[in-house]
């Protein structure tokens, strides 16, 4: 390979990881352990829709479609959905590329989950707000952070999990 081509691959890299970070949470893989006990606690199985705002690489999600679940997925970071399609082909998974802020949950979904970044919740507890007057009765499961003015209703491990 040349040169050119070498740079030129390397700051088209840069490029777009700068441009993720800057509309929401960067990628940080959740912990298949902590994952599998959320997902036991909280019976995930066949007729939930499974939905992971800024779902990375698929892992979260690849761990719910094989208990059954139906899962959607939405990631600003072209790589990270190539490489989630790639780890969910052979299951009913819709993997899009887009803004999480954006994103409108599917008709029915039960559990919504992210794993944001502080300065994002007041943003998150406002995008669950109107999203639950549109489709109520989600379970949104907050890794390691908690919605400002809100008390989680239970706590699983590093999980924050409220009901809208």
């Amino acid at each position: 390979m040349s040169e050119w081509f070498v740079t030129a691959a390397v700051v088209l890299l840069v490029a777009v990881w700068l441009g993720v970070v800057a509309f929401g949470p960067p990628f940080v893989p959740t912990l298949r352990r902590e994952t599998e006990k959320l997902l036991d606690a909280l019976k995930v199985g066949k007729g939930d829709i499974f939905v992971d705002l800024g779902s990375g690489d698929g892992r979260v999600l690849a761990l719910a479609a094989r208990r059954g679940a139906l899962v959607h997925g939405v990631e600003i970071n072209p790589f990270l959905v190539w490489a989630a399609r790639l780890r969910l082909r052979g299951y009913s998974a819709d993997i899009r590329l887009g803004d999480m802020w954006r994103y409108s949950l599917p008709a029915g979904t039960t559990h919504v989950f992210v794993f944001p970044a502080e300065m994002f919740m007041h943003k998150l507890e406002r995008y669950c707000v109107a999203e639950a007057r549109r489709k109520p009765g989600f379970l949104l499961v907050c890794h390691a952070f908690q919605l400002p003015g809100r008390t989680p209703e239970k706590v699983v491990g590093a999980f924050n999990l409220y009901q809208f």
